[in-house]
Formats: C-alpha cells, sequence, structure tokens
C-alpha cells in the first residue's frame, strides 16, 4: 500500500510540476480576425516586375506580426511568375504567429530575412495548377473558398495585392476588366463583387484591403458596399512596393482598427522617400448615402454641367505616361473638389456630410510638399478621399464601360448627363 502512495504522491508531483511549466509559456491573446492575402505576381506585358515586391509585402508582414503579443493567422495565396523557381505553382500558405517570435512554432525571419527564408517556415495548405489564372473568376472564387476552409476565425481582413486600374475596362480580359493582372489578363468590377460576395458581407469581413492602383474610386466601393465594412485604397497610383506591410499589418489585431493610423502610416513611410500617394479608409455602409447626395447637388447644376471647367478640378489620372496604354488622364476626379467647383467655391452640404460620414481616414502627399507622380500631383485641400468619374468628355470606350457600372445609376448620370 506505501509503495502504491508514493507512486500516486510522485504522478501527482509529476502532474503539477508539469501543469506549472505549461502555465509558465505565453500565450498570447488571439486577434479577432484572420489575415487573408490574395497576391498575384505574375503580371503581362509593361506593367513591372511587382512579383518581387509582393515577396518582401509578405516578409515585412512576418517581421512586423512576429512579436506584437497577438495570436494571428495569416493565410496567403500567392501567384508568382509561371517562371518563378521558389513557387513553383499557385499557392496557399498558413503562418501562425504565437505572438512571441515564433511562427507555425519556428523562429521568425528577421528584418532582413529573405522570401526564401519566409517559405521554410510556412505551412502548405493546397497548391492549384499553373494553368490556374488567378483573375478567372471561378479561379477565384475557388481560392477564396479554400482560404476561408483553412481560417480559424470565420471574420477576417482580405488583402488583394496586384496591379489594376480601377474600373476601367481593359483589353485582355476573360470579359472585360477593372481589377488584376495575372499575365496581362484582369477581371471585371461587376464580375470581381459577384465572386466577392459568394464568400464576404459587412458581418465577416472587416476590411478590403485594395492594395491595388487606382482602386480608391466612388464607382469601386459602390458596386462592392454590400461586401465588407470598410475599404483601405489609393484613388491614384501607388508605388510599385505598396503599403508598409511591417508597419501596418498589426494595426489590424484588435477589433476597432485604427484606420487614420493605418493611412498615417502609409505617408511617413513615403514621406522621406520623395515619392508620391493618396490613402483612404471608406465605410461601405456611407456609399449609398454619398450616391444620393451626389444626385441631388448634380439635378441643382444640371443646366451648368456642360459649362464646368473641368481642368480646375482635382483628377487622379496621368496623362504624362511613357506609353499611351498607361494613360488614364479624367479617370477620377474628386468628388468634392467638383462640387466645389460647380458651385462657385462652395462645397454643398449634403456633400460634406455625405463625405464626413464615409471617408473615415485618409492621408496624401500632397503637390504642395514637392510630389508628383508624372506630372500628377494632389493638393492637400483638395483631397476628400475618394473620387469619381466624369463622364462628360469625348471617350466613348470609357463611358460605355461607366453605364455598366451601378454608380451610373445610383449617382444620377444617367439622367442628368446621358451618355
Amino acid at each position: 500500500m506505501k509503495v502504491f502512495l508514493r507512486i500516486v504522491l510522485f504522478c501527482f508531483l509529476v502532474g503539477i510540476g508539469s501543469s506549472c511549466k505549461k502555465s509558465d509559456d505565453p500565450k498570447a491573446p488571439e486577434a479577432p480576425y484572420t489575415i487573408l492575402c490574395y497576391l498575384s505576381g505574375n503580371e503581362g506585358g509593361k506593367w513591372g516586375n511587382l512579383d518581387r515586391y509582393l515577396k518582401q509585402n509578405l516578409v515585412d508582414m512576418c517581421y512586423g506580426l512576429a512579436d506584437k503579443k497577438k495570436a494571428v493567422q495569416v493565410l496567403v495565396y500567392y501567384r508568382a511568375k509561371v517562371t518563378d523557381e521558389e513557387v513553383v505553382a499557385p499557392t496557399i500558405y498558413s503562418f501562425s504567429f504565437d505572438g512571441y517570435g515564433k511562427i507555425n512554432g519556428k523562429t521568425a525571419p528577421g528584418k532582413y530575412a529573405d522570401f526564401a527564408e519566409v517559405l521554410k517556415i510556412a505551412d502548405v495548405k493546397k497548391q492549384y495548377p499553373t494553368s490556374d489564372n488567378s483573375m478567372y473568376p471561378k479561379t477565384m472564387g475557388k481560392v477564396f473558398g479554400d482560404l476561408k476552409s483553412f481560417s480559424q476565425k470565420n471574420k477576417y481582413v482580405l488583402i488583394m495585392g496586384t496591379h489594376a486600374t480601377g474600373w476601367l475596362k481593359g483589353k485582355l480580359v476573360y470579359n472585360t476588366r477593372s481589377f488584376g493582372n495575372d499575365n496581362g489578363y484582369s477581371i471585371d468590377l461587376p464580375e470581381f463583387h459577384q465572386v466577392l460576395a459568394q464568400h464576404f458581407n459587412a458581418d465577416n469581413l472587416e476590411c478590403l484591403f485594395l492594395d491595388a492602383c487606382m482602386m480608391g474610386t466612388a464607382e469601386v466601393a459602390y458596386e462592392m458596399r454590400n461586401i465588407t465594412k470598410y475599404f483601405l485604397f489609393s484613388v491614384m497610383e501607388t508605388p510599385i512596393a505598396g503599403y508598409p506591410y511591417e508597419k501596418i499589418i498589426p494595426l489590424f489585431l484588435t477589433e476597432k482598427v485604427n484606420y487614420q493610423e493605418v493611412c498615417d502610416q502609409f505617408k511617413a513611410h513615403y514621406v522621406n522617400k520623395g515619392l508620391w500617394g493618396t490613402s483612404a479608409a471608406v465605410k461601405a455602409s456611407a456609399m449609398g448615402e454619398l450616391a444620393g447626395s451626389v444626385r441631388t447637388e448634380l439635378d441643382k447644376i444640371k443646366d451648368t454641367l456642360k459649362n464646368i471647367d473641368l481642368e480646375s478640378i482635382q483628377q487622379y489620372g496621368i496623362d504624362n505616361a511613357p506609353d499611351e496604354e498607361f494613360e488614364w488622364a479624367d479617370f477620377s476626379y474628386d468628388i468634392a473638389d467638383f462640387f466645389r467647383v460647380a458651385n462657385n467655391g462652395t462645397l454643398p452640404a449634403s456633400i460634406y456630410s455625405a463625405l464626413n460620414n464615409a471617408v473615415i481616414a485618409k492621408s496624401v502627399l500632397s503637390g504642395e510638399e514637392g510630389f508628383q507622380f508624372r506630372g500628377l500631383t494632389v493638393a492637400k485641400d483638395k483631397f476628400s478621399g475618394i473620387g469619381m468619374y466624369l463622364p462628360m468628355r469625348e471617350k466613348n470606350t470609357w463611358n460605355d464601360f461607366f453605364k455598366t457600372l451601378q454608380w451610373y445609376s445610383a449617382a444620377g448620370w444617367n439622367i442628368y448627363y446621358p451618355l
């Protein structure tokens, strides 16, 4: 009996020791969202080498999240160049951060790590045929579904990293195009919305972060207003390196995201690099009010629309590109500045109120600070955070596609300026 009691006592003490040891291990609180990334670097034509910058974004993200005392899962769909030797096929990777310097149980790469070091700690969840184009709606929908199936949570932040030209129609397309670039192919805005709407809504998607050029327009936000709570995007072309992921992704580890700090970090990152850019966060549910106010104010100036001096309004597309394929002047004008000019220097109260409700954060490297992109500068006092197309010039291809977007009718252009 004594031997038995000794054994029981020994097991009890071992159990206590084991329990104490476990309690000493740090366990960080969990972040409220899974961070989903859809990164496509297989661009074609003259778009530039985006692939290496997307890889650096992922390296920076891993470093930035490693020791933030929050446990978080990051799921990354990566479509590299078809000739890439590191990512030989489109792949979903999973990264589980413990908040104390470990990713998937391994020591996180340092600040100056390369992409190969990040891949060594990645958990490969799924690979897809190389022939699957990431901008094909069926491919995109399948990947979104797979990303959600691998997620440990049912609330998300979705980062879309690729090239883009806002709401505009493109050339190499499956149907028509406005977003993305995979070997020159893209997906159009209505189809992009349809694919996203199959998987996301304002209840499960905190933020749709469009880290791509020219997406910060009313046309984009209104079309996709029902699939997220907030948008994060730029109305003009962004520097090819994208947002500073090391600084901004950790800001999504809390339930209440400080979007102004996100935008401020974008500006702080580029202000000392002599580059350009805008950043804004927009509340999706406020886009209906903005459309209504635009429609109301257009009605008040319908008889003078043709006399408005468009040259005096802040616009966000370049017209000094090295190739006319990249000239996008007039694709989007600042909403506030348009109505200010149209009303002889006074911004209508309804537009002010609607924009104040919709644009919850913004930052800009303004022309007054000496920043420009191929001759395009942005005046700080003219930047409202979001732009819209003015179908008032002879741009037939643009105008035809513009009519297919929901904003065209919602904002009243179909009545006040028929095309």
